[in-house]
């Protein structure tokens, strides 16, 4: 009897802790992700703070093996330019490793919002450059021990 009484209060809080979760998920913002079609640059934006209004971050993840210079990002919302370089040119250029991020603070967005990420970098040393246009696409937060880059 006490172990039949065990295992419906382990199934009762398994149950109620799945709930949390699911809830957790709906109420927490999306975020948005995107790989570059070779797979070197993987794209993540995020809220990151509600003070102030909403604050969110991009971050680029290099998942290549040489480190790169980052001659400019566009970053697009609906096809209006909200953060990056109105006018690109040469003289930006970062030094990548890993990961470069950028702030930009908005509202919440949903999924019929159209966001987008252009790139122009090339490896150190060399001097092709290489351009490519990101699509983020809308994915829940709440995926247990799931890494985007």
């Amino acid at each position: 009897m006490r172990i039949k009484k065990s295992i419906q209060y382990i199934i009762v809080i398994s149950i109620l802790l799945i709930l949390i979760g699911i809830i957790h998920a709906i109420v927490t913002a999306p975020i948005w992700v995107g790989k570059t079609d070779d797979g070197n640059w993987t794209i993540v934006y995020e809220k990151v703070s509600n003070d102030l209004g909403s604050i969110w971050e991009g971050t680029l993840y290099w998942n290549g093996e040489e480190d790169v210079s980052l001659n400019y990002y566009q970053f697009y919302v609906n096809g209006s330019l909200r953060a990056g370089e109105r006018n690109p040119s040469m003289e930006n250029q970062v030094e990548i490793s890993d990961e470069y991020s950028f702030i930009y603070g908005h509202r919440t967005y949903d999924s019929s919002d159209h966001i987008t990420l252009n790139l122009r970098w090339r490896p150190l040393g060399e001097t092709t450059d290489t351009t490519e246009e990101v699509v983020l696409k809308r994915r829940y937060r709440y995926i247990p021990f799931y890494r985007y880059h």
